[in-house]
């Protein structure tokens, strides 16, 4: 009896420790602030939130980075007075399946255009003459097409075709 009590105490603590676990994708991370462009995530960012704080928790002005949202990279403009300091980012992740990329092919598989320009071969002769098979005639002509739509009846397609051979 004891040993049931026991356990059933120890299922409740760890689904209790394990419910207080949550995902969110509202993130914060701390990076060190430098000219080159550093990738906040591997997954596109929203750019509804997303805030910059220097080591003093103050707001960083717009002016001095740049955020390509789609790819999560950051780039630093030179006159920022924070360079080679921690910065802290907060951003809001896209999910997964608004940032994953579909496709009908395997990437490995595809090849491109280019990669058979080196083997095309064309062959040209100067024994053939270009002729037309109706050489002389001259055609020329028109083609109506017309919907006739009333109230108490089907709709009607019209159709005709003025063809005028010289």
């Amino acid at each position: 009896m004891l040993k049931k009590i026991l356990v059933f105490l120890l299922f409740i603590w760890f689904s209790g420790s394990y419910a207080q676990e949550v995902q969110t994708l509202y993130k914060n991370k701390k990076i060190l602030a430098t000219l080159d462009s550093i990738k906040i995530d591997s997954v596109g960012i929203n750019p509804i939130f997303f805030k910059l704080l220097d080591s003093k928790s103050v707001s960083i002005d717009t002016s001095f980075y740049k955020v390509n949202f789609q790819k999560g990279k950051l780039i630093f403009s030179k006159n920022a007075p924070f360079i080679n300091d921690s910065i802290t980012v907060r951003f809001l992740k896209l999910p997964d399946y608004l940032t994953k990329e579909y496709s009908i092919y395997n990437k490995n598989q595809v090849v491109s255009n280019n990669a058979t320009l080196g083997s095309l071969y064309k062959i040209e002769s100067n024994n053939f003459k270009k002729t037309k098979p109706l050489d002389g005639l001259e055609t020329s002509g028109s083609i109506t097409r017309g919907i006739t739509i009333g109230n108490n009846q089907n709709a009607v397609v019209n159709s005709a075709l003025d063809l005028q051979i010289t």
